[in-house]
């Protein structure tokens, strides 16, 4: 067991795999944080050969950080600590559901990353891909951005998908308030010179790929586009290992890139 200083809980030790990773064996340490006297609930992954970086993965508005496990579990065994962590109100974190508080408290998990002296990289899927831009934007800590499937801004996702947001406002009782701190759009510019890396299927059944397009003519560089022939919003419905090796080689480029003492 190990005990989160932070909060004084336990949590164990687990085990697992993924497709196409090297057979090296995954160590997932749950804990929690305690944001704002919330208890937000917390996994990391520990790789057996660890670099010097954690990748902070941001789940969408469904709550499900697992979602995409089988990525996390993959850049795991590439030497990368992973730390995904449920927003609160949502399954085991703490707290009341509300919009306006994601960018916040991912930001306290970063700074957490930081005390630990490792270098944060940040992804996220759909409503998380979104918030990993506004993330990266307000956080000169944060050396790079994967974004999956993510939308330019709620308002435009509303007009081009209108249903989203009579499902939203059973989500979040703050949604009109809240909404405004996830406007990518406006924010991915301050991303640059750092890392930024928009990958979307283009049978994306929940949000329509050219909002990675927007936000791809609207960041500076180094920037890309990547689009998956046939993928789904979550990337279920192709082969993992392509959008796996897609995300860590990129990482793995882009790390030589930011490092702080390179040429």
């Amino acid at each position: 067991m190990r005990t989160c200083p932070e909060t004084g809980r336990e949590g164990n030790k687990g085990e697992s795999s993924s497709p196409g990773a090297r057979k090296d064996r995954l160590r997932r340490w749950p804990f929690y944080l305690k944001i704002e006297g919330n208890y937000i609930s917390c996994t990391l992954r520990e790789p057996d050969s660890p670099n010097n970086a954690c990748i902070l993965f941001l789940h969408g508005w469904g709550g499900e950080r697992e979602i995409v496990g089988w990525l996390l579990d993959y850049l795991c065994t590439r030497g990368y600590h992973v730390l995904n962590f449920t927003q609160r109100g949502f399954f085991d974190s703490g707290g009341e559901r509300k919009l306006s508080k994601w960018l916040p408290d991912a930001s306290e998990v970063v700074d957490y990353i930081v005390k630990a002296k490792l270098e944060p990289w940040v992804c996220g899927l759909s409503t998380g891909g979104s918030l990993a831009i506004a993330l990266t934007a307000a956080k000169s800590d944060v050396r790079g951005c994967i974004a999956l499937a993510p939308f330019a801004s709620f308002r435009q996702l509303f007009k081009d998908v209108p249903e989203h947001r009579r499902s939203l406002e059973k989500i979040f009782s703050d949604l009109d308030y809240g909404m405004d701190a996830l406007d990518a759009e406006k924010v991915v510019g301050r991303i640059a010179p750092r890392p930024l890396i928009l990958i979307h299927g283009d049978s994306d059944e929940i949000i329509p790929t050219r909002h990675s397009e927007i936000l791809f003519d609207a960041a500076g560089e180094p920037r890309q586009l990547r689009v998956m022939k046939g993928a789904n919003h979550t990337f279920s419905n192709i082969e993992h290992e392509l959008l796996c090796e897609t995300v860590a080689k990129w990482i793995e480029d882009n790390r030589t890139f930011t490092e702080p003492n390179s040429s």
